[in-house]
């Protein structure tokens, strides 16, 4: 049996203004792409392990916000990398709070789009 999703992608208005959040937040080089009239602004990923990759990007007929999906990132604690949100111009949505599985928080990036944040501790 596979896992049920293979890529996300982040919607964003101001890909640099993304690109810098995300890097800043989670302490990891995003790789800028794209061929074709698209730019794609890409998450490192090791595809030999759990989870799945995804970037960031820009369509017109899609609006970054609050909807119906939620992205949640692993960290190493919730409410470290949420300070690092804030820090880095997103906001804090919901403070780290504990789910069956570790502990999650909700922040907001600097497009408007509702991220999840999910640790072990």
């Amino acid at each position: 049996m596979s896992n049920p999703s293979s890529w996300f992608g982040i919607h964003a208005h101001d890909l640099d203004r993304a690109k810098a959040f995300y890097e800043s937040v989670f302490d990891k080089p995003l790789q800028d792409v794209g061929g074709n009239g698209f730019r794609f602004i890409i998450f490192p990923a090791d595809y030999t392990q759990h989870g799945t990759a995804g970037m960031i990007w820009h369509d017109s007929n899609a609006q970054p916000g609050h909807g119906g999906t939620t992205i949640f990132f692993n960290c190493p604690d919730c409410a470290e990398t949420a300070e690092k949100a804030v820090a880095a111009g997103g906001k804090l949505l919901q403070e780290k709070f504990r789910i069956a599985n570790g502990f999650v928080a909700f922040i907001e990036d600097t497009e408007g789009n509702r991220i999840g944040l999910h640790s072990a501790r």
